[in-house]
């Protein structure tokens, strides 16, 4: 069920409160039963507003404005015009979820049709005895995401952060072990190691410094990583 799904039976709870107010000298009221109704619904409603739009939201702060408002809040029970105001929240809410989800497709069709690293499924599946895949299937996760928003600089971290957690697997210590004994690298090239480990340590260990030349002729992150790799075949 979606958060707009859980909006929407919240609300339908409130219209069926709705047709329960009874006629009193106070005015329209609701019984007991229907007030501890009322007030698990709002309940519900706030924390799935702080799920979904975080805490301090401004729909939670108008629910609670609504009630406290509403015939002395829960003490007096709320009043039959807080209920409908209340349920305005509700589909305000609902509404912006909705506007929200309809971005995320127009979003993701940027997205590249190839992935940076694949088979991540396949690793998933794996039973290994010797060792935890969490953290590297993380990182080649976050990888695909750092590659899918042209995030360069990240993607030089993670690769970094990647090749040194692949040895143990192959029961090597070093990345370079493990890509000496790889014979299926084209003609011509270098390790993907070799290739990959100055540019990605420059990357990750320099610091800020003066500009000393034309920023136009500085080469940028782009095309350090996309180079590098590519001359290594990784």
């Amino acid at each position: 069920m979606t958060p707009e799904d859980e909006i929407q039976k919240l609300d339908d709870q409130l219209n069926l409160l709705s047709s329960r107010f009874v006629q009193s000298s106070e005015g329209l009221i609701l019984s007991a039963d229907d007030e501890g109704n009322f007030k698990q619904t709002i309940l519900e409603a706030k924390t799935l507003f702080d799920a979904v739009f975080g805490v301090d939201n401004p729909f939670s702060r108008e629910v609670n404005q609504a009630v406290a408002e509403g015939s002395g809040g829960f003490f007096g029970g709320p009043s039959y015009k807080c209920l409908r105001e209340v349920q305005g929240i509700f589909r305000a809410g609902k509404r912006e979820l909705e506007r929200r989800r309809a971005i995320v497709p127009n979003a993701a069709i940027k997205r590249k049709k190839d992935r940076y690293v694949e088979r991540i499924e396949e690793m998933g599946g794996l039973t290994a005895k010797d060792y935890d895949l969490t953290k590297l299937i993380r990182l080649c996760q976050e990888l695909n995401a750092a590659y899918d928003d042209d995030s360069y600089m990240s993607i030089g971290m993670l690769v970094r952060s990647i090749v040194d957690h692949v040895p143990p697997i192959f029961s090597a210590k070093t990345f370079t072990e493990v890509a000496n004994n790889y014979s299926n690298l084209p003609c011509g090239t270098s390790t993907p190691h070799s290739a990959m480990r100055p540019i990605l340590f420059c990357m990750c260990k320099s610091v800020t410094r003066k500009c000393c030349r034309p920023s136009s002729k500085l080469i940028s992150a782009r095309t350090l990583i996309i180079c590098s790799l590519r001359s290594s075949g990784f």
